[in-house]
């Protein structure tokens, strides 16, 4: 995957350079505002860090610009150069999705990316106007769930459970995963909420063998969407 980085801190840029060499990311170097869209189209680049000063521009209005033209598909990593928790904030604010302050810590730097990677890929894959997976037809505009062309009552937070699983079938989603995009933010290690709306889920939409789906606990990683390929799945 590549990386934009758009910086004038040296030592920063190596070490994110070092950090990221011997990992499945390609970081590639930007000097001016205008090569970061040139960056996006031609290089295909959806993750962006963005330093507190970026040779042309400030960094912040940098991040406003992309946030504006590049809308909420590209992920972007702002890069402050103190520790004020005002800057963090500016930096949300003008539409940054994470920030780093201080130094760059490589195995720090590795996880808050894959981990901001998994929430936008997750995101991502919701976005599509309608689903359709066996017997299931997910329609997101009118928020309907239909299963054999009957419709299926499912309350706001299991149609989007519901959506979130469907649009990542046969891929492994950690619960920290599924409960920021649902929660916005991580529940208890105690609640058992997301527990409570799998199960509501798996009954209403009679997930099994008869309809060639079944949603998976898989213990420490998380919940599967999964095909069941037996002979009740085809018929």
């Amino acid at each position: 995957m590549k990386i934009g980085l758009i910086d004038t801190h040296l030592a920063r840029q190596q070490a994110i350079h070092s950090a990221l060499q011997p990992t499945r990311f390609e970081c590639v170097p930007l000097f001016l505002s205008r090569q970061v869209f040139e960056a996006i189209e031609l290089h295909g680049i959806n993750l962006l860090m963005v330093g507190a000063h970026a040779h042309d521009m400030p960094g912040l209005s940098l991040v406003r610009t992309v946030r504006e033209r590049a809308g909420p598909g590209m992920a972007i990593v702002y890069l402050a150069d103190g520790q004020a928790d005002t800057e963090t904030a500016e930096a949300l604010n003008h539409g940054a999705d994470l920030c780093f302050q201080g130094d760059i810590r490589p195995p720090e730097l590795l996880a808050r990316l894959d981990a901001l990677i998994r929430r936008f890929a997750v995101s991502r894959a919701v976005r599509a106007s309608e689903i359709r997976l066996g017997p299931y037809t997910l329609d997101r505009q009118n928020r309907s769930i239909r299963l054999h062309d009957a419709l299926v009552s499912v309350h706001a937070r299991e149609f989007e459970l519901a959506l979130l699983l469907f649009a990542n079938a046969g891929r492994v989603l950690s619960r920290a995963d599924i409960e920021l995009a649902l929660w916005g933010r991580e529940l208890s290690p105690y609640s058992r909420t997301l527990d409570t709306h799998v199960s509501r889920l798996r009954k209403k939409l009679l997930l099994g063998t008869e309809n060639g789906l079944r949603l998976r606990a898989i213990y420490g990683q998380g919940f599967c969407l999964e095909r069941v390929m037996d002979a009740a799945a085809t018929h």
